[in-house]
């Protein structure tokens, strides 16, 4: 795990500097209508070419630990400091140092976060950092990094300081997805005491916001390259409605800098408004789904998923629904959307579908049978799940098939029979019902009047045709 995080971020550390330096030149980014409403999610490892993933903003707040200032100078310093705080990885190109989920509170010293005179390669991510106030050369910052190579800031929050960030004399840094805010002084400040190295230092999707100076750019022999951040004093518009300003950021400083494409809004995350909650479904019914997001840029309403296609349909308003009669079971569901910049959210929640209720009795439950003749009277009962079984409480008269084909199993003798049967379906939900079978003679009153009914008829008969046969004997004239 960790050495599939270093090998991601040295690949930053790398990788964003021939990236970022053949496409994010000082005179101009990128174009926008490159990245359109994607977001520009992979870097290029100048060694292999390969593209990977390169780290996101949390759209979840992560565990974190307090801790007190870090002070750095030097590598041996570096190497020493993470065996004792028990940072993950050896400062390689293919295991690099992290420092992760801090808080810091500096209350009023130096920095929360100061790193001098290294070559290793280390990342700080996702670190909440405030209270460096006190004023001087590289101090007062939440970070800082000076004379430093190899190093990669994502996702930190610095606020309530003098300055947020400061760079002095790097190479090869990158700061993506930092949040600079509140701080006295400047959100991000950049200098270049000296000029050597290949100067590949990369801002990038920051928010630099109600800062004095939001980013200042004192740098002489150096070069940072700035694109897509957000600047709370920016005074451009977006005609186009893409996100991203039409009209460069001048960045105050000697360094003649500037964002060609600033953002509109903060490259945050959307957010889920509340929790993902498990949901419990009886079998049969529907489901449906409304996930409530907040988003600052706006949703990119097209780009909602979910991972089941084959039982679930989400809609460009976020309401997943099913797409079929879910059979019992649980399913895992992931649903994701992204904003305007091509910043995810994703969430997972389950769906167990249930069966709990009983099947419903459907057939009479009093039978009339004559004696001597065979029973076999069909019960029926209605599950959706279907009827699995049938039970009986007397199997020494009667006996039932799983199909419910009740029958009896020797003759009966005149009387009344009460029974209890019992439908079963696939989940053990029962109904049970008490059935009365009535055996009877055949009544033998009805029997005898018919019978008498049919003597007549044939006496009348018999009588019609002897009168015609007398009829047609008698000679004419005769009489």
């Amino acid at each position: 795990m960790a050495r599939n995080r270093g090998i991601l971020l040295v690949v930053m550390l790398l990788g964003m500097a021939i990236f970022l330096q053949a496409g994010c030149g000082k005179s101009g980014c990128i174009p926008k209508s490159v990245y359109g409403h994607t977001f520009n999610t992979h870097q290029v490892n100048p060694s292999t070419g390969s593209k990977v993933s390169i780290p996101r903003p949390a759209s979840i707040s992560l565990p974190s630990a307090e801790s007190d200032p870090i002070i750095i100078d030097g590598d041996p310093q570096f190497h020493s400091l993470a065996l004792v705080k028990n940072w993950s990885g050896s400062g390689t190109p293919g295991d690099p140092y992290i420092i992760e989920n801090l808080i810091i509170d500096a209350e009023g010293t130096g920095s929360c976060i100061s790193i001098w005179n290294t070559q290793v390669y280390f990342i700080i991510n996702r670190c909440d950092l405030t209270g460096a106030t006190l004023p001087g050369f590289m101090s007062g910052a939440g970070i800082v990094l000076y004379l430093v190579k190899n190093g990669v800031l994502a996702n930190n929050t610095c606020s309530g300081n003098l300055y947020g960030i400061q760079l002095g004399g790097v190479d090869n840094v990158n700061a993506t997805f930092n949040t600079c805010v509140d701080n006295a002084d400047t959100g991000l400040y950049l200098s270049s005491p000296t000029g050597s190295g290949m100067n590949a230092n990369h801002i990038q999707w920051n928010t630099f916001a109600d800062n004095q100076y939001n980013i200042i750019d004192m740098s002489l022999g150096f070069h940072y390259d700035c694109c897509f951040n957000y600047y709370s004093d920016y005074e451009g518009i977006d005609a186009n409605f893409d996100g991203i300003g039409d009209t460069p950021h001048p960045i105050v400083g000697s360094g003649q800098n500037e964002d060609p494409y600033p953002a509109m809004f903060a490259p945050a995350p959307p957010m889920w408004i509340t929790p993902l909650p498990d949901w419990v479904l009886e079998f049969g019914d529907s489901f449906t789904y409304d996930l409530d997001t907040s988003s600052r840029p706006p949703l990119d309403t097209s780009t909602w998923t979910v991972n089941d296609t084959a039982h679930f349909a989400i809609d460009e308003n976020g309401v997943i629904v099913n797409a079929t009669t879910l059979p019992v079971g649980r399913y895992g569901i992931r649903a994701r959307v992204a904003n305007l910049y091509g910043i995810p959210v994703s969430g997972c929640f389950t769906v167990q579908v249930q069966d709990t209720t009983p099947p419903t009795w459907n057939c009479p439950d009093r039978y009339s049978v004559h004696f001597g003749m065979p029973i076999a009277l069909q019960l029926q009962a209605l599950d959706l799940s279907g009827i699995n079984y049938w039970g009986l409480d007397d199997y020494t008269l009667f006996s039932i098939t799983d199909t419910g084909l009740l029958t009896s199993n020797q003759l009966l003798s005149i009387g009344h029979y009460e029974l209890l049967v019992t439908a079963f379906d696939p989940y053990e939900n029962t109904v049970t019902q008490s059935i009365v079978v009535n055996i009877s003679y055949m009544d033998l009153t009805r029997l005898f009047l018919l019978s008498a009914d049919i003597i007549v008829c044939l006496i009348g008969i018999l009588f019609v045709r002897v009168l015609i046969l007398k009829l047609r004997s008698t000679p004419q004239g005769s009489e």
